[in-house]
């Protein structure tokens, strides 16, 4: 299903990635780095040229420890017989190869670069340092005749074609049914090309051992395909994954999506770096909660996961829906996770999967970031695509990191909110700001522990150890015990300093903070400390995880309000007139 859906989208894909058309089988874009100027008659035409630019030329199946030359296009080795250990034969080979298609196709061009090379090949004063310095060995290297490329030439083009079509490395091809393509034919029984990912490449399809072999067939001839069909699918997809509109890399995770039109620039921005114009955007289009877009034929959308594992491909998950149930789900999944800007206090930010599955995992300075796992990624990708809730250890870990950092970054807070809207779809989503009517036991322990620390910074200004510091973790699982004990010595200690430093209204604003949300906890009782008893003894991860949405909400608000104070100050500074200099 996946290798026939890229079969049947590679020129859609191609063209939208790279804005041309998909080159013909065994034809690629490829970085060619030097040129080989020769005149119609096969003289070298003066010196050869650096161009270091993507070209469409042949190329041919792996090499491996094999001698398998490309036509006309190649490294120094296998084109001008030179620095490469093993120059002669690859260069015996590569003329070779070329003398078969002159034969066949009295091609001029092609006739040209075999004369040059038959007679003497590059002058040895005429190697460039730049191509003997070639660390890699790998420049590619080519001919122009008169300025042509001979690779152009239609007939030296249907020689590839029809040689290719027929043989790998010199050997007929086995006669088969391409399961892709559904036509009978010669089937590869190894794949030209191949697909690079966790800095290894490999084939789709391959099997180099014995016991992977099913009814004699061997390799690929396991899964029995057509040059073409292997062709378009692995172009296919090594396009998508070059594409930054159509690729998005998560640690050793590759997620790509296409639609048969190509890409869409909506699903990447939703995945990569969201914002609210965007989310603005999609709402306004309707894509949000239970709403469905009616079409009679609605765009058809695909997601695929890949990654590496030694020298395999491995495909971890595969979608296919329409395009605007994607979206929907994409506008749920934004929507879900929009949370107030720490840093300013008001405004909604929002964040993309790799930013996401970062926060979850601790980054230490000067050390390389810490390798996500894959059935991280998924989730989170299967949950903003597939509109999938997150799986409770991803909740769970996000509330960990919090404790453990003593802090609610705002990704977190925001994977957080994600997170406990998928479970409760049928409740109010809980607000991107604070919500000060909101009476969740835990949500008002966690704003009453913001509170709290709030007013210790008030009395005492900085110091070494903050109630947050000390009692963080603590006060998340156990709120009861913890907030009991902080909330007495805050009137005992700390409220009397703040009316002795800063006056008696702004002890009572700090007190009236605290007794409006405990008013909350325990709205007309009469009982003796009703509200320290209702405050939760105990809290799993979802109360855990409200407990610290509700302390990153009060944070934001106090951080909103000092900002303002601040603006505040600063425009009756800018507003007050400048007395005149007094004259000595």
């Amino acid at each position: 299903m996946i290798l026939q859906q890229l079969y049947a989208d590679a020129d859609a894909i191609y063209e939208s990635v790279t804005g041309h058309d998909l080159p013909p089988p065994m034809f690629d874009e490829e970085v060619v780095h030097w040129i080989v100027p020769l005149d119609r008659d096969g003289n070298f035409a003066g010196e050869m040229i650096w161009i270091d630019t993507r070209h469409e030329v042949p190329h041919n199946y792996g090499r491996s420890s094999d001698v398998v030359p490309n036509l006309l296009v190649d490294t120094a080795g296998y084109a001008l017989g030179i620095l490469d250990n093993n120059a002669a034969k690859k260069h015996a080979a590569f003329k070779d190869l070329l003398r078969g298609c002159v034969e066949k196709t009295k091609d001029p061009l092609a006739g040209a670069v075999l004369a040059f090379l038959d007679a003497s090949g590059l002058p040895e004063g005429k190697v460039p340092k730049n191509l003997k310095c070639d660390a890699t060995g790998k420049h590619r290297i080519a001919f122009t005749v008169n300025g042509a490329w001979p690779t152009n030439s239609p007939a030296v083009r249907d020689y590839w074609d029809d040689l290719t079509r027929r043989q790998c490395k010199g050997v007929d091809k086995q006669q088969g049914h391409c399961l892709v393509s559904d036509q009978p034919g010669p089937v590869e029984s190894v794949l030209s090309c191949d697909i690079s990912i966790g800095g290894e490449s490999a084939p789709l399809i391959s099997m180099n051992e014995a016991s992977a072999n099913s009814y004699g067939f061997s390799q690929a001839l396991n899964g029995a395909v057509s040059r073409d069909a292997a062709e378009r699918f692995t172009k296919a997809l090594r396009t998508l994954m070059r594409g930054k509109q159509t690729s998005l890399r998560v640690s050793e995770l590759t997620y790509v999506y296409w639609t048969r039109r190509g890409a869409d620039e909506d699903v990447n921005a939703c995945l990569e770096a969201p914002n609210t114009d965007l989310l603005d955007k999609l709402m306004k289009r309707g894509l949000f909660a239970g709403e469905r877009v009616v079409s009679p034929a609605p765009e058809q959308f695909y997601a695929l996961a890949l990654s590496g594992n030694k020298t395999r491909v491995v495909f971890r998950d595969w979608l296919k829906t329409t395009l605007p149930e994607a979206k929907r789900n994409l506008t749920r999944w934004l929507k879900a996770q929009e949370i107030v800007d720490a840093a300013t206090g008001e405004g909604e930010v929002l964040f993309g999967i790799n930013r996401l599955a970062k926060s979850l995992y601790r980054q230490v300075p000067g050390k390389p970031p810490p390798k996500i796992p894959a059935r991280v990624t998924r989730a989170l990708l299967r949950t903003a695509l597939h509109g999938d809730a997150l799986p409770p250890d991803l909740l769970a870990k996000a509330v960990t990191r919090c404790r453990a950092a003593h802090q609610v970054s705002d990704a977190r807070a925001a994977l957080m909110k994600a997170a406990l809207a998928a479970r409760k779809e049928n409740e109010t989503t809980m607000s991107a700001g604070l919500d000060e009517t909101n009476a969740d036991p835990p949500y008002v322990c966690g704003r009453l522990l913001a509170v709290l620390d709030n007013i210790q910074y008030r009395a005492l200004g900085k110091v070494n150890v903050t109630v947050v510091d000390r009692y963080f973790s603590a006060a998340t699982a156990t709120p009861q015990t913890v907030l009991t004990t902080l909330v007495k010595r805050a009137k005992k200690a700390h409220l009397p300093k703040i009316r002795r430093a800063i006056g008696w209204g702004a002890c009572q604003r700090e007190e009236g903070a605290i007794e409006n949300l405990l008013g909350l906890l325990s709205p007309g009782s009469t009982a003796e400390n009703p509200a320290m008893e209702a405050m939760p003894a105990s809290l799993g991860p979802d109360g855990q995880a409200i407990f610290l949405l509700g302390y990153y909400h009060q944070r934001a608000r106090y951080t909103k309000e000092r900002n303002e104070r601040i603006a505040e100050a600063q425009r009756l500074k800018a507003a007050k007139p400048t007395e005149p200099k007094k004259e000595n």
